[in-house]
């Protein structure tokens, strides 16, 4: 499975030929209904690939988030149809972090090494919100206040990092690990929030944050996602959807302190 995801990331990246991998597909795509085409498909990317990214998504969904494979074939499905009729990776993560099958989950505390990656990642999301590494030019973006004297943008010393690391480490040793999880998501998608207005800041931040989590450990399963090239991310997520750009940043968050874990 993981080397049909590199396959077909590989095709969404690069625009390659699918032909030569479309026969791999019907081993994991239902076959139950015909599948409109996407509102606004790239014309050098084949309708098969959008399924199966898709489908290879709420997998990771389930084994990330939820600790669990899919239950059947029409759980699978029913999702799948979900995002055949327009639906949003962001939606399908927000409808399962919060239902009762999670709730179940924020039981107990998690154990110290979660915690401490919890701290370590929840302090640069915080400081993420906080500073705006990116300048933009007055005469691209006459309508963005920015100031005049070129001065460096203002970033975390040392000590503000550490010091907030220590206080969100302090607050959450009670808190569950499935607790701690959720709530690293939602700090993730309130900072794509502030950085998704303008593309260029968007994909800037996301190469700089991506680059971050790549270097916590994690084998994500394909080697594009597991690069350390800040300038590689910034330049994928100039053309990728929000949507997907989202769920990357979800799906590195959950594997890692899935891993933490442990």
């Amino acid at each position: 499975m993981h080397l049909l995801f590199f396959l077909l990331s590989f095709v969404i990246i690069s625009g390659c030929d699918f032909s030569d991998i479309k026969s791999n597909l019907n081993s994991i795509l239902p076959q139950k209904t015909p599948v409109p085409a996407p509102a606004s498909p790239k014309p050098e990317v084949a309708q098969e690939s959008y399924r199966a990214v898709n489908a290879e998504f709420i997998r990771e969904l389930f084994h990330d988030v939820m600790g669990r494979d899919l239950k059947s074939e029409d759980e699978f499905v029913k999702y799948m149809n979900v995002l055949d009729q327009g639906g949003h990776f962001e939606g399908i993560y927000n409808g399962l972090i919060y239902s009762g099958e999670y709730r179940d989950k924020e039981k107990g505390t998690a154990s110290i090494s979660a915690l401490k990656m919890y701290a370590d990642i929840i302090t640069e999301l915080e400081l993420d919100q906080k500073y705006d590494p990116l300048r933009l030019k007055k005469d691209e973006n006459p309508d963005v206040p920015i100031n005049d004297d070129n001065t460096p943008a203002p970033t975390p010393s040392d000590d503000e990092r550490k010091d907030l690391m220590e206080k969100r480490e302090k607050a959450s040793i009670a808190e569950p690990f499935a607790t701690l999880k959720k709530r690293l998501g939602e700090e993730t998608l309130k900072t794509i929030d502030l950085k998704k207005e303008y593309k260029e800041k968007f994909a800037s931040w996301y190469g700089k944050f991506t680059v971050y989590l790549n270097k916590k450990g994690v084998d994500f399963g394909i080697a594009a996602r597991n690069k350390q090239d800040e300038y590689y991310h910034y330049q994928w997520a100039l053309q990728a959807e929000d949507d997907r750009i989202k769920w990357e940043c979800l799906h590195r968050i959950h594997a890692i302190m899935n891993a933490k874990s442990k």
